[in-house]
């Protein structure tokens, strides 16, 4: 999106819906995919990736967490060197570097690698505040009226998940870990798509314009001809 940034800058109004559309589109993408990760972590080493991975449930779940968290700072790196401030981007890939390496020396010797883990969610959550401060600088109300249809997409995610962690103790062992990601994936799919349908929050709007393949593999854009 950096060029489609780099392209539109002089109409402040373009940025800001391509800034909303593809922070929901990550959001969309990412949230479900994670939200399932956290949830079969447990099934995931036990069934698949075998004793050797024992210990590293909470690092998966805590880089998992993480993952849901860095959209936005991921998307306003791009945007303030799009917009030719790539300064802001180098202050928070700076404040993001300094915390988790901070943190890390901190943590580390009384939890090992979980500690690391821990340090790396700890300084995403921050940079994710100042990337927020530099967007609302940037762009004027680059933030409004996100809220409902992230919120959304989490309480989906949720829901997909618990469903998917009930058909893994349901059916147990592998079976139960492809039968879980595979239902609950497709209560995410079916859930967010009826309340878009239902409420008009903008997610096929936002997967269609910032991922065009995708929608038409989906079902929301005609196939190109």
């Amino acid at each position: 999106v950096f060029p489609l940034f780099a392209q539109l800058k002089a109409d402040t109004q373009q940025v800001v819906q391509v800034f909303r559309a593809t922070l929901i589109g990550m959001f969309t993408l990412l949230t479900p995919l994670c939200g399932l990760m956290i949830m079969l972590a447990p099934s995931l080493i036990q069934n698949l990736l075998g004793s050797q991975w024992a210990g590293t449930l909470p690092i998966i779940q805590l880089l998992a967490i993480a993952s849901i968290l860095s959209p936005i700072g991921e998307l306003t790196v791009a945007l303030v060197q799009g917009l030719g401030q790539p300064h802001k981007a180098t202050i928070l890939e700076a404040i993001q570097s300094f915390l988790a390496i901070v943190c890390a020396v901190v943590l580390v010797d009384d939890y090992g690698l979980v500690g690391v883990a821990a340090a790396w969610l700890i300084a995403i959550t921050v940079s994710q505040g100042v990337s927020v401060d530099f967007t609302r600088r940037m762009l004027h109300r680059s933030f409004r009226g996100l809220g409902v249809p992230i919120a959304i997409i989490c309480c989906v995610s949720f829901a997909g998940a618990v469903i998917a962690l009930g058909m893994d103790y349901f059916f147990h062992g592998l079976l139960g870990l492809v039968v879980g990601v595979l239902i609950g994936s497709v209560m995410m799919v079916s859930l967010l798509w009826y309340l878009d349908r239902r409420f008009d929050f903008g997610v096929s709007r936002s997967l269609l314009r910032v991922f065009p393949p995708l929608a038409r593999i989906i079902g929301l854009a005609p196939a190109s001809p």
